[in-house]
């Protein structure tokens, strides 16, 4: 995989020529045109915040303080994304993870990644408490080491970038996987999921 050094210089070199880069150099540029090219349910779903997005915006900002810093003479060619990749990071640094319940792969998966590294379960407290036992007990027998419970979701907060789009992905079936693979959940579909696929855009 190529790395920065060489795309710049591909880049100057081309400029030699009277070329210039038809994609973004800064991150305000990607993000104004990731908007125009995503459909809009998906962005306000990656860029919004509940409310008027204050605290999303103080959270932003209390990072500008952090800096990344280069671990020289060592390999990044293999890259991942998603709640394995994330679970494998924490294997790999020992900073445990919270893994959510509304995750792309099921709980056990992605506790099987952790290794000898912390892993808490993070529930979203469903409605029936048979399956919320169902969930805890799955976690329990995966090997997490805690729950972390989330108690400010009995109504969704007020995400107006979702709302102006009409867009909630869990009603599209994303992030589903931990819902959809526990026996009680699935015990109170009339349809399985596999039979009733919800639209993915």
């Amino acid at each position: 995989m190529a790395n920065f050094g060489d795309l710049q210089n591909e880049i100057y070199l081309a400029g030699l020529s009277g070329v210039v880069p038809s994609l973004p150099m800064s991150f305000a540029e990607l993000e104004r045109r990731a908007e125009l090219a995503l459909p809009p349910g998906t962005w306000s779903y990656v860029a919004g915040g509940a409310g008027d997005e204050h605290t999303q915006r103080s959270n932003r900002t209390a990072f500008d303080h952090w800096g990344v810093v280069p671990r020289m003479l060592r390999a990044s060619t293999d890259r991942d994304h998603g709640d394995l990749a994330a679970a494998r990071a924490a294997a790999a640094t020992g900073v445990p993870m919270v893994a959510s319940t509304l995750s792309e792969d099921p709980l056990e998966d992605v506790a099987a990644e952790f290794g000898e590294t912390p892993g808490f379960f993070q529930l979203y407290c469903p409605t029936d408490p048979e399956v919320a036992a169902s969930l805890v007990q799955r976690a329990e027998a995966a090997g997490y080491r805690a729950i972390v419970v989330t108690l400010d979701t009995w109504v969704t907060g007020w995400r107006r970038r979702d709302l102006s789009t009409s867009n909630f992905p869990q009603l599209r079936g994303r992030c589903l996987k931990t819902y959809f693979s526990d026996p009680v959940f699935r015990s109170r579909l009339q349809k399985s999921p596999e039979e009733d696929r919800a639209p993915r855009s």
